[in-house]
């Protein structure tokens, strides 16, 4: 039998778990703007629902964090895991509101390349999101380095647009 010295809350993995979700859905919806025939309004208006769902986790976080005593890791890391969770999908609901706010219909060559790379980043999101409770999981660090590849071939091609 092995007796736990240290208590420990599980939940703050439900919030990380769900914000992933929504980001998930975020980039899904996203995925529909590079369609032909997108309804770039109502993608958009889902885009700020989903967004507002991140919002309301983030802050049901930063309570837990606040009326927790003790928890699974520091707290400063907590903070900075919700938040930036959170900015990401801010930026993902932004790229919906400008796109219909300038009344675009279509996305130029560059975007649709970086959406195919977010295509690649999704599945492995997916499957690291799977793994959170085990953060020092050898699968969640695959799928972070897989995100990371995309990443850098995107910061890449976006550099190479500007040349």
């Amino acid at each position: 039998m092995r007796i736990k010295l240290r208590p420990s809350d599980e939940s703050f993995f439900d919030f990380f778990s769900r914000a992933a979700e929504n980001l998930v859905t975020g980039t899904a919806l996203l995925s529909e703007l590079v369609l032909p025939d997108a309804d770039v309004q109502s993608v958009s208006e889902r885009l700020v629902e989903v967004e507002h769902d991140s919002d309301a986790i983030t802050h049901e976080l930063y309570k837990k964090i606040n009326s927790s005593f003790i928890t699974p890791f520091d707290r400063e890391d907590i903070y900075r895991l919700g938040s930036g969770l959170d900015d990401v999908m801010d930026h993902i609901e932004a790229v919906g509101s400008l796109m219909y706010l300038y009344g675009l219909t279509r996305l130029p060559t560059l975007p649709r390349e970086m959406h195919e790379l977010l295509g690649r980043v999704q599945p492995a999101g997916e499957r690291g999101r799977q793994h959170v409770p085990d953060a020092a999981g050898a699968a969640l660090l695959r799928g972070v380095r897989r995100a990371h590849r995309a990443q850098d071939e995107g910061g890449r091609r976006r550099a190479g647009a500007r040349v």
